[in-house]
């Protein structure tokens, strides 16, 4: 079987088994295998077997990549997955527990990984207020300065 979704086909054939727990990870900006209607549509159905589940990761999840392969920039949502402490909790109650496996109510829903990072958010912001020009009154200008020191007291003082 295909490790990506690219082989909905395989997958299919391993969903309908009823056997075998299937956790599916998707990015919803993959550019190699695009998550399109159509892929939507099978994992949907896929979904309303007991042993399928899948989860639209957010593209802030997926790593930087250094070569900037614009078609394999989103397509890497495995990488988050992998450390994910849920993931091993799943692995750990689906051993010797076949009802686990096929009742998927019980397991993890990963529902941080379909929002955006709040690091990769935090840092965004941060960009943002680096650009915003300073106001006024935090930084007064040097002709403001003078004049106040060369202001006269009022008279009678």
């Amino acid at each position: 079987m295909d490790c990506c979704p690219e082989g909905i086909g395989s997958l299919n054939k391993v969903v309908i088994q009823d056997k075998i727990p299937v956790y599916l990870f998707h990015c919803q900006s993959d550019k190699k295998v695009p998550f399109d209607a159509g892929r939507l549509q099978a994992y949907e159905t896929l979904s309303k077997k007991s042993n399928f589940r899948y989860v639209k990761v957010h593209a802030d999840w997926t790593p930087e990549l250094t070569n900037h392969n614009s078609e394999l920039t989103y397509h890497n949502c495995w990488t988050p997955v992998f450390g994910h402490v849920d993931l091993y909790k799943w692995f750990m109650n689906l051993m010797g527990n076949l009802r686990y496996g096929s009742n998927k109510a019980q397991w993890p829903d990963f529902e941080d990984l379909s929002v955006p990072d709040p690091a990769k958010e935090i840092k965004r912001r941060k960009g943002k207020d680096l650009n915003r020009p300073t106001s006024q009154k935090a930084r007064p200008r040097q002709s403001e300065v003078t004049k106040k020191k060369t202001v006269a007291p009022p008279p009678g003082k």
